[in-house]
């Protein structure tokens, strides 16, 4: 896929998520990807929450004292044109909200889920509410391109937000794996089945806990979580219960902990009731593993695999689905090389194109 676009391009990341999360992982890969192609690329973002970007290979980096919801809002419109007019960057790329742009430059935004826009979430008279109903409307105009990480996001940005078609672009994350020495395939000596995030209710973490107290659930395996607690780590342990042996609560690993885990996992369960995208479920086939996903938002279309794919809220189905393939290793490596070959769609070689494509489109 050829382009004329040559950048410069800018990213605005504040408001965005920091180290440790899927938006992070997501904006450090796409930026390697876009300077690996031969682009300038400028960064604009938060002090106390973005620094780590001072060590990417990226022409420049600006950090704002840390902002204010309302001053993001206020203001942003005007950093963004000056930032634009100081870097000389041609498209400006928003990777957080709130989505206000610039009518100086073709402004793109990339909306990784929209859960915290869902009105009927949002206090009558809270911010959100406010922002969804008044604000977004007034500056939503001076977005050029909107880009959805999958096909449900996509349509989700169409249905809620009421976008026309032609400014919403389908531009998936890139995933990739550390190049150290992982298994080819799953070892399925190995005690435990990992679920990895952020401890939230959106994680749905309760039913593969749930799951564990199923007569089907293996023995043998045990339910290893892990990650940085949200609000759910206490009641989930009270679900577990403090005599139960069969879970693990790992609390937030380290990167290379992570892809240790997930490259020794027997499998890695994905149960999540809202996700944009759902990155582990691409990390675990790369370390060797395979993943088990629900049929909720995005996830469906990272299974692969009929047999990947498990309804949400059924405990007694996740411990039938894990217990038949534990004991079934030509079925696992069938399920593993079926998301190997859809973990190709998310490779530098596949994504940076298509961006670039969609840059040259808006600029």
């Amino acid at each position: 896929m050829e382009t004329s676009f040559t950048g410069p391009v800018g990213f605005c990341i504040e408001g965005m998520s920091g180290p440790g999360s899927g938006a992070w992982t997501r904006l450090r890969l796409i930026v390697q990807g876009l300077v690996s192609a031969g682009l300038d690329v400028h960064i604009l973002g938060e002090i106390g929450l973005h620094d780590d970007v001072e060590t990417w290979p990226v022409t420049s980096v600006k950090l704002l004292p840390k902002l204010s919801k309302l001053q993001r809002v206020l203001g942003r419109a005007q950093r963004i044109s000056a930032f634009a007019r100081a870097t000389g960057s041609r498209v400006i790329h928003l990777e957080a909200p709130p989505f206000i742009g610039s009518k100086e430059v073709p402004t793109i935004c990339t909306v990784h889920d929209l859960r915290h826009f869902d009105e009927g979430m949002a206090p009558k008279f809270g911010a959100q509410r406010l922002y969804s109903r008044i604000v977004m409307p007034h500056y939503s105009p001076n977005i050029r391109g909107w880009l959805g990480v999958s096909r449900y996001g996509v349509a989700d940005i169409q249905k809620r937000l009421r976008i026309a078609s032609d400014r919403i672009f389908l531009v998936p994350p890139i995933v990739s794996a550390p190049i150290i020495a992982l298994p080819l395939a799953p070892l399925l000596a190995q005690k435990y089945v990992l679920a990895l995030g952020h401890l939230e209710p959106r994680k749905n973490l309760e039913t593969l806990v749930r799951a564990t107290k199923e007569i089907a659930w293996p023995a043998e395996l045990e339910l290893w979580i892990a990650g940085e607690n949200r609000g759910s780590l206490r009641s989930l342990q009270a679900l577990a219960g403090p005599q139960d042996k069969k879970v693990r609560f790992l609390g937030p690993v380290s990167e290379g902990d992570k892809w240790r885990l997930l490259s020794e996992a027997a499998m890695v369960a994905v149960p999540s009731l809202v996700e944009g995208f759902g990155l582990v479920a691409v990390e675990a086939p790369l370390s060797g593993s395979i993943a088990l996903v629900s049929d909720r938002t995005a996830l469906p279309e990272l299974a692969a695999h009929p047999l990947a794919q498990i309804s949400a809220q059924k405990p007694a189905l996740w411990a039938e689905r894990i217990s038949a393939l534990a004991s079934d290793p030509e079925k696992i490596q069938e399920i593993l090389a079926s998301q190997l070959m859809l973990s190709s769609d998310f490779r530098a070689g596949s994504v940076i194109p298509g961006l670039l494509e969609v840059y040259g489109k808006l600029a």
